[in-house]
């Protein structure tokens, strides 16, 4: 999709977080915190944060994906059932968790007794707090959405992986052999932040 900038970005920047600066760091370190928490497996941080960024329509989130979740079994074939995952063939834990994700982002106010009901069935309640900072999370992109400037990080909507580092930044994985949907067959190789 292509989708124009609907505001200048100031010199030198890529980000309208430049514009606040001091909120831009606070939304990081909320980030970086519920990210190094790892209570939420990687597959399951992946699926969550693959259909958040489809609901929210992020450009960048949906070109980027995760190398741990690679490692951990996540691949496109599996990424194509998230729109559908009522349908799939994914663990009903994962469908609760989409569930979660759709309600919360898009009702939070109407989450239904079953869906709490099957939330508490599949989940503890410290996991049920991580996979909700997790959607807030995946959810901060909402203003450069909104903004035009979620411009994808491999460009052309090509594929970017990426990982987290120790603090919880997430560091893109790239060059030139790696633009494609193979993940990157050296992920300690030199990292682009």
């Amino acid at each position: 999709m292509n989708r124009e900038a609907r505001l200048p970005l100031p010199d030198g920047h890529t980000s309208a977080s430049a514009y606040r600066p001091q909120m831009a760091q606070a939304i990081g370190a909320l980030y970086r915190a519920s990210i190094r928490a790892g209570e939420v497996d990687p597959v399951m941080l992946e699926v969550v944060r693959i259909r958040c960024a489809r609901v929210h329509d992020c450009r960048r989130c949906k070109a980027a994906r995760s190398v741990t979740a690679h490692d951990a079994g996540v691949d496109e074939a599996m990424l194509d059932g998230v729109d559908l995952y009522e349908d799939s063939a994914f663990p009903e834990r994962l469908k609760v968790a989409l569930r979660y994700t759709d309600a919360f982002v898009t009702r939070p106010g109407e989450i239904s007794p079953t869906l709490r009901r099957d939330l508490h069935a599949h989940f503890a309640p410290s996991e049920i707090v991580a996979i909700s900072l997790l959607i807030v999370n995946f959810s901060l992109h909402k203003p450069a959405i909104t903004l035009g400037t979620d411009g994808d990080p491999g460009g052309n909507e090509t594929i970017a992986w990426f990982d987290f580092d120790a603090a919880g930044d997430v560091v893109f994985l790239h060059d030139e052999a790696d633009a494609d949907t193979d993940a990157p067959s050296d992920p300690a190789r030199a990292a682009v932040s």
